[in-house]
């Protein structure tokens, strides 16, 4: 949804947006596929093992955005009944 916003405005940042998703799924499908039961295709787009080269690129991205922001002065923590909890981090899954 931000990238589409972000695509539709102009904003520079739409096409780091594009690459940033693209290497969080393939950190996740990393992780979550045993290089044994990898298929050829995928161990070639990917590098084989897990490299670390996609945390590094992401660090970056998060370096560089983090030092246009201002510093974090709070967090909110979700708290509660234990369902809300639940409905939150699950909705934190889901983005």
């Amino acid at each position: 949804m931000c990238k589409e916003y972000a695509s539709e405005n102009d904003h520079p940042y739409a096409d780091s947006l594009q690459r940033i998703q693209c290497l969080l799924q393939d950190v996740g499908s990393v992780v979550a596929t045993p290089a044994t039961s990898a298929r050829e295709a995928h161990k070639k787009r990917i590098g084989g093992e897990f490299s670390g080269v996609h945390t590094r690129e992401l660090e970056e991205w998060i370096d560089y955005y983090s030092d246009q922001l201002p510093p974090l002065e709070n967090f909110i923590l979700p708290g509660g009944e234990r369902e809300g909890q639940f409905k939150c981090m699950m909705s934190l899954k889901v983005l």
